[in-house]
């Protein structure tokens, strides 16, 4: 009695999952074939609607009626979905003014290069007039605008080191040197220096 219980319920299960009627099996066939009718070898065929009840001179059980209306149902969703007008986007604007131009971007370089050699001509100027603060400003604004300008910070420790502030005048040589490696005479100056601020020491 159990077993009888227990496979009752599998027949029923597979005896409604395939009782899928000729209709049916016509309509789904004739949805995507017209769908795609005209359209070519590239036409992915989409998933057809529910089939619907057969009208009055159609058979539940013939395959041809219900792939006559799947394929005229197929073909008027072709139709409609060629005619209506989904949700586009808007066309890009092509702004001219906005593009990337190498050109401009040369000229600001080299404006800024000119500008940084005048600053670095005019610190110079005020280091050999013995104005160490002004030579300091100038310097400290030039590296904030290029921080690994070396020549700035050479003209930074020279201040330093002519003001007699050894400890930053060392400072900034041994920075400078990290960008001048091979500089023998930026050695010499440092070793100096280094020996002057430990006998001060």
């Amino acid at each position: 009695m159990k077993k009888l219980f227990t496979q009752l319920p599998l027949v029923c299960i597979s005896i409604i999952i395939n009782a899928q009627s000729n209709f049916n099996k016509g309509f789904n066939m004739g949805y995507g074939e017209g769908y795609c009718h005209d359209k070519g070898v590239g036409c992915i065929k989409p998933l057809s609607p529910m089939a619907p009840m057969p009208t009055i001179g159609e058979s539940i059980n013939s395959y041809q009626d219900g792939y006559n209306r799947g394929f005229q149902q197929g073909l008027n969703a072709q139709k409609s979905n060629a005619t209506s007008q989904r949700y586009q986007t808007s066309k890009p604007k092509f702004i001219e003014d906005k593009m990337y131009n190498p050109y401009g971007n040369v000229d600001n370089v080299v404006k800024l290069a000119l500008a940084l050699k005048e600053s670095k001509g005019r610190a110079l100027e005020l280091l050999e007039s013995e104005e160490y603060q002004a030579v300091a400003d100038i310097c400290f604004a030039g590296l904030r605008v290029s921080p690994k300008d070396d020549e700035f910070m050479l003209i930074l420790a020279s201040a330093y080191k002519s003001a007699g502030d050894k400890q930053n005048a060392l400072k900034w040589f041994k920075i400078v040197s990290y960008y001048r490696r091979g500089d023998e005479n930026l050695k010499e100056v440092i070793s100096t220096l280094e020996n002057e601020v430990s006998n001060e020491e």
